[in-house]
């Protein structure tokens, strides 16, 4: 893996993680908190579910541009 993409994708993630943290704190305060304590399990499965399916459809659609001119591949 190229280390370049590697790091940029890490700050990015992070920075977009923390980001909506920080406005949710600013917002909301104490209850922010305690509603993301309370509903964790739910946040966590549904942002795994969309990191996997947002993954198989650019497989997919990766996939699809690698298909050859003739139909044969």
């Amino acid at each position: 893996m190229n280390a370049l993409n590697f790091g940029v994708a890490l700050l990015l993630g992070r920075s977009l993680r923390f980001a909506a943290e920080a406005w949710l704190g600013a917002r909301y305060g104490a209850q922010a908190e305690a509603y993301l304590k309370k509903n964790l399990g739910w946040t966590s499965l549904v942002t795994i579910l969309l990191v996997i399916g947002l993954t198989l459809l650019s497989r997919w659609w990766t996939g699809r541009g690698a298909a050859r001119p003739d139909g044969s591949g």
